[in-house]
């Protein structure tokens, strides 16, 4: 991503069992980057759930990734709303790593990255297209 502002979500490995995810977030002031573990179909799950946003100017969708609250492992949460009535939308971004060598300190970085309909609708298209291998990848860009 190098000094790109936007999402990053990458597959950085799998076995028979679980996916290992990295997400990294940048909004031009704050980042933050976290490797966690999730299920196979974490990824279809976070797509569907965030396709077709907003349906209304109300419209929030809240939804999280990995397992915080265990010693090395970390997570993200995504939370989706409507920051007025035309059309301009929010994605906070809450990362957090709780890695063993800080022994039992947990990290976060919480951020708010403005992002339009489409941008969502293009990420959602990019999770659903994502194939089990290391290296594949979603993103989602910070409007301009």
């Amino acid at each position: 991503m190098a000094d790109s502002v936007g999402i990053d979500l990458k597959i950085v490995w799998f076995d028979d069992d679980m996916l290992e995810l990295q997400v990294t977030a940048k909004n031009g002031l704050f980042a933050g980057k976290t490797t966690f573990y999730d299920s196979f179909e974490c990824i279809k799950d976070l797509a569907n759930h965030m396709a077709g946003f907003p349906t209304t100017s109300t419209d929030v969708r809240k939804f999280a990734l990995g397992e915080t609250d265990l010693d090395g492992h970390g997570g993200v949460s995504f939370t989706l709303n409507c920051a007025d009535k035309l059309g301009h939308l929010n994605l906070e971004v809450l990362i957090i790593g709780n890695d063993r060598k800080f022994r039992g300190m947990v990290e976060s970085s919480k951020l708010c990255i403005p992002v339009e309909p489409a941008a969502i609708d293009s990420f959602v298209d990019q999770l659903q297209k994502m194939k089990l291998r290391v290296g594949d990848a979603a993103r989602i860009s910070l409007n301009n």
